[in-house]
């Protein structure tokens, strides 16, 4: 039977229901992933065996789409996630690009690599959104522990935003974040991956880069200002278990999430330092 998986959602949502995907895969003859052109070089090396498309590629097709059944990805839990047991821990499926991985490691060079998202795609975007993130100056005091190198992993769609934020950051707070020029973190999420696979450890709120993260199997961090419903009431992600949760006891009090962050973040450094490979 070959099973026509569909998108839905944001890019994001799409990324963290796919961790369910391997189960389908080892149940079905053949799967048809409606991917997205940004991330689809990585679900492809990721998931081999299936056949990845575009929308416009099934649209194109019509009725003539070779599939025996099609199913949204996120009811995929419905059939493979119906308790915590069934939650694979560790879990990893997105396989980044190897070189791209080394080219990274290289140009980073040695140290503690701390791979930074700070907020969603947008600096000025829609108010109902803010409460979730961190700018740089509320950052200021977790960036400034000592031994790390801190690198930009902001998904930016703009692509100037995110320099601008930190280049004031690196005159007024004295943080240096590294940024990769040649990399777009908003159309290249393989690049992106390859990024995050040569860090120790990802640290940033709920973004589609924390997911890509997540799917990595890296060591994450990931400040959520109130409970997120794919936690499902638990201090990581079921779905993606290397990814942990700082979240406030005060609703959206993100002095309280800097000083979490404070305390948690030299022991979870301390943990997973030096995994990264490369060494």
């Amino acid at each position: 039977m070959t099973v026509l998986v569909r998108g839905e959602q944001g890019i994001g949502d799409i990324i963290l229901f796919l961790s369910v995907l391997p189960d389908l895969i080892a149940r079905a003859r053949h799967c048809i992933i409606e991917g997205v052109p940004k991330i689809n070089p990585l679900l492809k090396r990721s998931f081999p065996t299936a056949t990845v498309v575009t929308m416009d590629e099934l649209y194109a097709m019509r009725d003539r789409v070779p599939a025996d059944r099609q199913m949204l990805v996120g009811s995929l839990c419905r059939r493979y996630r119906m308790s915590l047991d069934a939650f694979p821990n560790p879990h990893r499926y997105f396989i980044p690009d190897p070189a791209r991985v080394e080219n990274f490691r290289r140009r980073l060079g040695e140290g503690v690599r701390l791979a930074l998202v700070w907020r969603g795609r947008s600096r000025f975007d829609e108010p109902s959104n803010m409460p979730f993130y961190l700018n740089l100056e509320q950052l200021a005091p977790v960036l400034k522990l000592p031994g790390l190198t801190i690198v930009s992993a902001q998904y930016d769609a703009s692509g100037n935003d995110a320099r601008e934020e930190i280049e004031e950051a690196k005159s007024r707070f004295g943080v240096d974040i590294r940024v990769f020029d040649d990399l777009d973190t908003y159309n290249d999420l393989d690049g992106v991956a390859a990024l995050l696979e040569a860090c120790d450890v990802v640290l940033g709120p709920p973004t589609t880069t924390l997911h890509i993260a997540g799917a990595l199997g890296k060591p994450t961090l990931r400040w959520c200002a109130s409970p997120e419903y794919f936690n499902l009431n638990q201090t990581y992600s079921p779905f993606t278990p290397s990814v942990r949760n700082v979240v406030p006891e005060t609703l959206y009090d993100k002095e309280e999430i800097v000083r979490l962050l404070l305390e948690r973040l030299p022991a979870f450094i301390a943990e997973h330092a030096g995994r990264s490979g490369g060494r």
